[in-house]
């Protein structure tokens, strides 16, 4: 529990009492608001969105999220690990975190399908899952995300026949609005399951969430570094000869990092290591030879093959190998086009950063993801290619660039990643769903009075204030 300096534990007590007194609230909703983060500030992990809630509320139980959707009044928001760079988490009334409703429910064996309270880290699901057999099938390669907060916004990883984190959500409990605990399956309340899948936490509190898994496995990633344009040219057979691929194409260069990610060979040995600070050791590096006119280009292509002169390997446990170590904080944006058109969509934005960002040297992130059944995620009926944009966090001149790169991604029938930076609203994003209407009748068919909205949330589904 985090305090603000000079506040004692009797005091807090004592501001939870009067609280619940003047609010008539129940004695599981004193508890949340015991639990709560008296500071009442909240900060996401890239630092560009920043919260001052009336109330911060930690609920450790399924009832005491009711209670709290029951009886406080107002807005109210749920927040995962604050990992994403979209404005859906602030308001100035009620933050509600799950960290408190976290661990395994229950699991099946001759299924391979397990339950989790919605507040689970990811990084805490793959050990999880592991003790009993299972795996998940396909994640982010940043793991510090809650379950039901990268559920809400299509949370991926890479693979022509892999979908998001949510296209593996087989259930769910969620809380509505009016504090009704509703149970979500694919024979039971069906098309909220699909809403919910993708939904941005606009239509309720998520508090478990039941995952199809596959049996416990270990994979051999390989990356070496190589021509881009070349790679480009056989990015179909790549993508199709492997189960996973993706990219990271360094701007103002003509090489990317190729990564490639298969089951391991039995007996093959773990071997992960990772050097943290690789990003910040890249940024000396291109800033020392950027300052080399007209050969500049040339050197920082020969820097990048002698520092990738050989092929890395990562063998280890499906979890373990998927996910890397994010230490430098960055901003981002991504956009999903159409898989047929990734290659294509990516040649242009690295003529655009070329031309109007020479500065730029944090690599993109190119990669496939197979289509599902949400009614507002990215790969809504449409494989995707997921190009993703990056900034260092502390670069003032961050959003000018993002700016600069996005108009590409509107030429190719992009649709923004809920979680990370983008500009569009209603009328732009509505054009790029089959079922935006759909989503937007069940909301407010569930939230009619907008409790669950905050004015980002208000700006994108094109709803009043």
């Amino acid at each position: 529990m985090t305090r603000s300096a000079g506040f004692t534990r009797r005091q807090l007590l004592e501001a939870a009492a009067g609280l619940s007194a003047g609010l008539a609230l129940s004695p599981a909703l004193a508890k949340a608001a015991e639990h709560a983060t008296q500071r009442r500030q909240w900060r996401n992990w890239g630092g560009n969105l920043t919260a001052s809630p009336a109330q911060i509320l930690a609920p450790q139980s399924e009832d005491e999220v009711v209670d709290i959707l029951r009886n406080t009044k107002g807005g109210i928001r749920p927040v995962g690990s604050g990992h994403s760079w979209s404005g859906l988490v602030p308001t100035d009334e009620t933050i509600v975190t799950l960290d408190r409703l976290s661990g395994l429910v229950d699991h099946n064996p001759d299924t391979l399908q397990a339950e989790v309270l919605g507040g689970t880290k990811l990084f805490a699901y793959g050990p999880l899952v592991e003790d009993v057999g299972q795996a998940i099938v396909n994640m982010s390669d940043i793991n510090y995300q809650t379950m039901a907060g990268a559920v809400a916004t299509s949370t991926h990883g890479t693979g022509r026949d892999l979908g998001s984190m949510s296209s593996y959500v087989v259930g769910m409990q969620l809380v509505t609005p009016a504090g009704e605990l509703i149970e979500c399956r694919k024979d039971k309340n069906a098309d909220l399951l699909r809403a919910a899948c993708n939904g941005l936490g606009a239509l309720g509190i998520v508090t478990r969430l039941r995952f199809q898994n596959r049996e416990a496995h270990r994979l051999h990633q390989k990356t070496w570094m190589a021509d881009l344009d070349e790679t480009l040219e056989d990015i179909d057979s790549l993508n199709n000869s492997n189960q996973q691929m993706e990219l990271f194409p360094f701007p103002n260069s003509s090489r990317t990092l190729v990564v490639t990610t298969n089951e391991a060979a039995p007996g093959e040995p773990d071997r992960i290591h990772e050097d943290p600070n690789a990003l910040l050791e890249l940024n000396e590096a291109f800033q020392s030879i950027s300052k080399v006119p007209l050969i500049d280009e040339f050197l920082y292509n020969s820097a990048l093959d002698y520092e990738m002169s050989e092929t890395e390997h990562r063998v280890g446990p499906s979890y373990k190998v998927l996910a890397h170590i994010r230490a430098i904080p960055f901003m981002e944006m991504e956009y999903t086009v159409p898989a047929a058109l990734g290659a294509d969509c990516l040649r242009e934005v690295m003529a655009v950063i070329k031309k109007k960002a020479p500065d730029v040297c944090f690599p993109l992130e190119y990669r496939y993801i197979k289509a599902d059944d949400t009614l507002i995620g990215m790969f809504s009926e449409q494989d995707g290619c997921a190009i993703s944009v990056h900034q260092f966090a502390d670069n003032p001149n961050w959003r000018d660039y993002l700016s600069v790169i996005e108009p590409v991604f509107w030429k190719y029938g992009g649709r923004p990643h809920w979680g990370k930076w983008h500009s569009l609203g209603a009328r732009e994003l509505a054009s790029l769903y089959p079922h935006w209407n759909a989503f937007k009748t069940l909301r407010r068919d569930m939230d009619p009075s907008g409790r669950m909205l905050n004015d980002h949330l208000r700006f994108v589904l094109g709803e009043a204030g």
